[in-house]
């Protein structure tokens, strides 16, 4: 907690938080295969399997043109789930909608994504 608490506003002594470098920086991307190698390891994912990832449509960290275009090169092996108006954390401008909801709002495509690559 103390490192979550010192890299909040500096991460990796960069001076900036995780959510203030660009999604394309070596910083941020160390951090995203990380994540995914960390998730694979813990939940003993092959690298045969693809994982989910959600995205809002205002998001200012993800440009549609390119997300859209990934996804449809890596063709059934990848899903795209649009939150029409949704930012980084879902949530949608003018709409207060409670963390419980909004995580109830992604469990359907995410359990639909899992029954598609569960067979």
């Amino acid at each position: 907690l103390e490192r979550a608490q010192r890299e909040l506003l500096d991460f990796g002594a960069t001076g900036m938080s995780v959510m203030e470098h660009s999604h394309r920086g070596k910083d941020y991307e160390a951090v995203h295969n990380e994540a995914i190698a960390l998730l694979r390891e813990l939940l003993s994912v092959p690298d045969t399997h693809e994982i989910l990832f959600l995205q809002g449509t205002a998001d200012p960290f993800a440009g549609w043109d390119l997300l859209e275009a990934v996804t449809a090169r890596l063709g059934r092996r990848a899903t795209l789930h649009r939150v029409e108006g949704g930012d980084h954390s879902f949530r949608v401008r003018g709409r207060r909608l409670p963390d419980e909801d909004i995580g109830r709002s992604l469990a359907e495509p995410a359990a639909a994504f899992v029954h598609r690559v569960s067979g």
